[in-house]
Order: C-alpha cells, then sequence, then structure tokens
C-alpha cells in the first residue's frame, strides 16, 4: 500500500521491475544528492605527500660538459703580438682562454662534467696563477719593491687576498727581497754621488721605509764623511766668488747634502784653489 501523503516517482530497472522510492512532503524541497563531505585529512596527507622538489642538478638534468682546445690563437684585437693560448669550453660555448703554463694546475681534463661550483673553483685557481705568473714576469724584467708589486697588482683589480698570496708565494722563491733592493739602491746613490738625505728620498718612491730602508742607509752612509762625499760631488765645479758658491751651495742640497757639509764641501774647494 502506498501511503497517500507521498509522491511516487518510478525508475526503470535493467529487469521489468519497477522500483518505488517515496519522499516525504518534508524532503520534497531537498536535493536528493547528499551533501559534499570535507576531505579527510588522511587522504590529504596523501595528496600532499605525492609532491617532490626536483634537485638542482637531478639524474635528468645533465651538467655542462668541458672540451679543451690547445694552441688557440689569441683573438684580442688589442693584443700587441699573437700569443698561443688554451681553450676552455663549456657545452662548445667559450669560457676561458688560458695560458699554456698556467693549464696544468686548473687541474681539468677534456670531457669533465662542470657545475656552478667547480666552474667558481676554477675560475679563483686561474686567478691565483695569473697573479703569480704577472709577479714573476714583472721581477724578472726589474727588481722591484712589495709596496710596487701590490700597486701593480691593484691597478689590475687583483683581490687583496689574491695579490697577498701571489707576492708571499714569489718572495719564497726569492724573487722579491725589499732588505736586498734597498742595499742595492743606497750603495748606487752613494756611489754616483749623492748625499744620506736624498738616497732616503729614493728609497721611499720605491715604498722602502722602515727598518730595511735604515739598515742601507747605514750601511752605506754610515761610516762616511758627508763633508767628503759632499766635496767629491762638488768635482771641479767653481766657487771664487759668491754667485759660484750659491750655485754650488744649491747643487749640493740637491744632491741630498745637509747646508753644513755642502758650506764646509765649499770652503775646503776654495782652499784647495
Amino acid at each position: 500500500m502506498i501511503d497517500a501523503g507521498a509522491t511516487t516517482d518510478s525508475i526503470d530497472a535493467p529487469s521489468s521491475a519497477v522500483v518505488v522510492v517515496s519522499v516525504s512532503d518534508d524532503d520534497a524541497g531537498r536535493s536528493s544528492s547528499p551533501p559534499l563531505q570535507p576531505p579527510s585529512r588522511s587522504a590529504a596527507t596523501t595528496r600532499r605527500s605525492t609532491r617532490t622538489v626536483m634537485p638542482r642538478h637531478s639524474s635528468l638534468e645533465r651538467m655542462p660538459r668541458l672540451t679543451i682546445e690547445h694552441d688557440a690563437a689569441d683573438d684580442d684585437a688589442k693584443a700587441t703580438t699573437r700569443r698561443r693560448s688554451i681553450a676552455l669550453r663549456l657545452d662548445g660555448k667559450a669560457w676561458l682562454r688560458v695560458e699554456p703554463e698556467a693549464f696544468a694546475e686548473l687541474g681539468v681534463s677534456s670531457g669533465d662534467e662542470i657545475d656552478d661550483s667547480r666552474r667558481a673553483e676554477v675560475e679563483t685557481i686561474l686567478a691565483r696563477v695569473r697573479a703569480r705568473l704577472f709577479v714573476v714576469r714583472s721581477l724578472s724584467a726589474k727588481m722591484q719593491s712589495t709596496a710596487e708589486i701590490e700597486r701593480k697588482l691593484a691597478a689590475r683589480d687583483v683581490p687583496p687576498d689574491i695579490a697577498r698570496e701571489a707576492i708571499e708565494r714569489v718572495a719564497e722563491y726569492g724573487y722579491l727581497d725589499d732588505a736586498a733592493l734597498a742595499g742595492q739602491l743606497a750603495r748606487g746613490m752613494r756611489g754616483r754621488g749623492y748625499g744620506r738625505r736624498r738616497a732616503e728620498q729614493k728609497l721611499r718612491e720605491r715604498g722602502l721605509v722602515g727598518a730595511d730602508a735604515v739598515a742601507a742607509l747605514d750601511e752605506a752612509f754610515g761610516e762616511q764623511d758627508e763633508t767628503a762625499l759632499a766635496r767629491e760631488a762638488l768635482g771641479r765645479r767653481s766657487v771664487a766668488d759668491d754667485a759660484d758658491r750659491r750655485r754650488a751651495l744649491a747643487f749640493l742640497a740637491r744632491r741630498g747634502f745637509s747646508a753644513g757639509a755642502a758650506w764646509a764641501a765649499i770652503r775646503r774647494a776654495g782652499a784647495e784653489g
């Protein structure tokens, strides 16, 4: 029996049977679909756990590969000479040009895979080698002080730590010796007829100050009679009248002799006739 207060809907079933669904008056205006339920915590957790973060260099991402071209001509248009160099390329793209004498210290081989950290390491090694080679070449052309080499490296924008390391390494080779340079300069100034003050100025201009400079000046001038040195420097210059004597005094002052030693040398020259 069907309740008179209910509404009857018929739904065709696969068979000939008829399925009767009763809907009460209270539910007539409501949707027959059940309300959506929020996903359970376990389901959300499961979905979140499926997300993965790919590493920077995954097994699917290939790192740049190094190729090395030996005896590559330097194509720098500003270069005054055509030097030979070694070209390093990453996946065929230009990376570095390396001097043959610096290449062995880089520790790289053709076919190496170069990631960002290895690339930075190689570039730092090359900067250190180039700084050291520059110092050695500069000193082979002319004996210089530590201060002069420091100024040259700074002018080439070499970082202070790399410059300091290059200077220390070259000093270990015996190529850089401030004490020896100071002694050589002081003796040379004395031999050319200069006084101690002028020699001290020359050492200061070359960056030689402190104990090395004092020791060199004492060795070159310490036991020398300044008046005798001034008289030797004056040579055959005339001191016959006041004008001659003033010119002689100015000359000796420029040479680095004190006023007292210069006047004594002039009087001695006048007495000698």
